[in-house]
């Protein structure tokens, strides 16, 4: 009994070793490459290879791998990959490959929902030899005792970038560390990400730094658990969605946060409005292009340098409008094919102002807006007729008028301001003929008493007196005009 142990133990040394051997030659071999180069480029849907292999052991280098497709993915290039082969599945009939990873992985991606469209690919790559076999079904079975299957656990990339190719532009990422790992089963892969920079054919999106990002693909379609983006210098975007690989369409919804006013406006109105961003989005394509909407709100929110609040300043006597702090300033927002609404907008200073309204900005500028305007009694009290005939009384306190926003963003227009220059002529002329009957009673009984010779004189206080009317309607008009930014003047103001 002990010198058959003995004799068994020799044996399956023996055998061990010898099939050790063996598989250790088959891996050596440009075969077993072969069948690594067929299964990969057969799972990305790409004719592709390897290059040659060097080994240690059971651990496997090579300089790249290559691949070229005719759609989705275009063209992928991996450089510097590293393997190592794992014999626990020998029994299964698989090679499990683990500890992967690779240095540098460039991808080209085609995302359009047409697929014959024209697209040359910027990524330099031709397979290395030697060309592909032809490839193996997925369901395969052990040839012999050598597994003709390959599974892996898990890839790490170091410096992963993409372009991706979008039916309204390109989405580029760029030195992302990524971290592919196999869902148990095989049938689906799990994403996470780190790093990096993405930039989105969104005119109004700007570049996006990758904090972290998880996600699972599976069927040909992308499904973000979770991913959170820096973006300007201290906002924060968090996302969550999904994409479909064969329709192209995608939905994502999220937050964001951090961001100031002086990041989304120009120079000159990031002086007049500060405060803090904060929004919800929800982007889709559905295949009619993208769409965007969502909320905002602007927090601690301050109006400051605007020449209608320095009038109003100047006119009303008082600092109260050189400065409006905001405690209510936000909006709903809609964005398609170059177009942006505004919808529910509501701009409010406690007790002093609040503006109302919805506005339409083009995809050239032009803008089509109605807004409601609500004053503080008294605000206006020095131009004629402004808080009797144009405004009128109203909720909150107020005085409220409603006017409308016409024009572009370079030449902006509003009908409020010849509404008040008219209505203050109109005021002043129902004032005037009272003024006047008082001027000629008073006028005919001194020149009752006047000699001949100062008839002349007299002639000439009344002429004073209706200059001096139009004189007051020319400044009502230029005043009104400093209070809300010009507007179109009506040409008989002054007359």
């Amino acid at each position: 009994m002990i010198r058959l142990a003995v004799a068994g133990l020799v044996l399956l040394i023996g055998g061990t070793v010898a099939g050790y051997g063996l598989i250790r030659n088959y891996l050596h071999s440009d075969g077993f490459r072969t069948l690594l180069s067929n299964q990969v480029s057969e799972a990305l849907e790409v004719e592709g290879a390897f290059g040659p292999l060097s080994w240690d052991g059971l651990a496997a280098r090579t300089p790249k791998f290559e691949g070229v497709g005719d759609g989705p993915l275009l063209a992928i290039q991996a450089n510097d990959v590293r393997t190592e082969i794992g014999l626990g599945g020998l029994r299964d009939g698989y090679w499990l490959l683990q500890g992967s990873s690779v240095r540098r992985l460039e991808v080209e991606y085609d995302a359009r929902a047409d697929d014959e469209a024209e697209f040359e690919p910027e990524l330099e790559v031709s397979p290395p030899s030697p060309p592909p076999a032809e490839p193996v079904e997925v369901e395969r079975e052990k040839r012999g005792w050598l597994p003709s299957e390959l599974r892996y656990d898990a890839v790490d990339v170091t410096d992963f970038s993409a372009r991706v190719v979008l039916d309204d532009g390109e989405l580029h990422l760029k030195n992302h560390r990524v971290r592919l790992r196999e869902v148990r089963g095989g049938d689906a892969q799990d994403l996470e990400a780190h790093g990096g920079t993405i930039t989105t054919p969104l005119e109004w999106l700007p570049e996006l730094r990758l904090e972290e990002l998880a996600g699972r693909y599976r069927d040909d379609s992308f499904f973000l658990t979770g991913a959170r983006f820096g973006v300007f210098e201290r906002g924060v975007i968090d996302a969550a969605g999904e994409w479909d690989g064969e329709s192209g369409g995608y939905a994502f919804q999220g937050s964001v946060s951090g961001v100031r006013c002086s990041d989304l406006l120009d120079e000159d109105w990031s002086r007049r409005l500060s405060g803090q961003v904060v929004a919800d989005y929800v982007v889709r394509d559905d295949g009619e292009g993208p769409r965007a909407h969502g909320t905002l709100e602007i927090r601690d929110g301050v109006l400051t340098a605007l020449p209608l609040l320095d009038s109003l300043t100047a006119y009303a006597d008082t600092r109260r409008f050189r400065e409006l702090t905001l405690h209510d300033a936000s909006c709903r927002w809609e964005w398609h094919d170059g177009r942006l609404a505004l919808r529910d907008l509501r701009f409010g200073s406690e007790g002093l102002a609040r503006l109302e309204g919805g506005l339409t900005i083009g995809e050239n500028g032009e803008l089509d807006g109605a807004f409601r305007l609500g004053l503080a009694p008294g605000t206006l009290s020095r131009i004629p007729g402004a808080e009797t005939v144009v405004f009128r009384q109203g909720e909150e306190g107020l005085l409220w008028v409603s006017f409308r926003v016409t024009g572009d963003l370079e030449n902006p227009r509003e009908d409020l301001t010849s509404r008040l220059i008219a209505a203050a002529g109109e005021r002043m002329f129902e004032v005037l003929p009272e003024t006047g009957e008082r001027v000629l009673r008073h006028t005919r009984t001194l020149i009752s008493d006047l000699p001949r010779d100062s008839f002349e004189q007299a002639r000439r206080v009344i002429d004073d007196t209706a200059d001096t009317g139009r004189r007051i309607l020319r400044e009502a008009g230029g005043v009104i005009e400093g209070l809300f930014g010009g507007g179109e003047r009506r040409e008989d103001a002054s007359d």
